[in-house]
């Protein structure tokens, strides 16, 4: 998250609405960011409150303008999510914005037993969610945090990594995929498909006749 966060502030993109929903691990186990709805181009600022509740930095709820540094204060949200097993603010299914704008403005952060004080991971976590926006860094400076000491930025980049978690695509999806990408038809990838095995037009399969089922 923090490569793709590098190359979009680079390019003076603000996303504005970090979360797990709009993150997908593609089929070679690597992060795909979507959903750029929100995203804008800025050059100092910008003012609008928007994103997900639970994920906004206090800045933006504020309304007095704000940076690239508020995507990096919902990665603080994230990393606190996948670590602890829920959000920080508004995290016992409170669905009432104002009530989670409140916990977030206030600042208290509160850990679980589990966690503890000098663990490197609570390091990272308080220092993406410092209330001080300047604060928390850039996605640049964060890849030199102790918590990434071990970790290949280069092997990531190259793709050299063992990701651990690699999902399952079927050829159908992968063929949609491709189709999309090269602006061809599905029907003219799948007949030069050379494995007739996986080729459902080899097999004599409509490729679009249940596409309906799962209704």
């Amino acid at each position: 998250m923090l490569i793709i966060l590098e190359y979009l502030h680079k390019n003076s993109i603000i996303y504005r609405d970090l979360k797990p929903e709009n993150i997908m691990v593609d089929h070679e186990g690597y992060l795909k960011l979507l959903d750029f709805g929100t995203a804008k181009l800025i050059k100092d600022r910008t003012f609008s409150v928007i994103g997900t509740p639970q994920y906004m930095a206090p800045e933006v709820i504020m309304g007095k303008g704000y940076n690239f540094s508020a995507d990096l204060w919902s990665v603080g949200i994230m990393l606190y999510e996948f670590i602890c097993g829920n959000v920080p603010f508004g995290g016992n299914d409170d669905d009432d914005a104002f009530t989670i704008y409140r916990e977030i403005i206030s600042g208290e952060i509160k850990f679980p037993s589990f966690i503890k004080e000098n663990c490197i991971q609570k390091q990272l976590i308080e220092t993406l969610l410092n209330n001080y926006a300047p604060g928390r860094g850039t996605a640049e400076k964060l890849k030199s945090h102790k918590y990434f000491k071990s970790f290949s930025w280069d092997g990531l980049l190259s793709r050299d990594l063992n990701p651990p978690y690699i999902p399952k695509v079927d050829i159908e999806e992968r063929t949609i995929e491709t189709s999309l990408l090269q602006n061809r038809t599905v029907e003219h990838l799948l007949a030069n498909q050379p494995d007739t095995s996986l080729n459902p037009l080899a097999k004599g399969k409509d490729f679009f006749s249940d596409w309906d089922k799962d209704f």
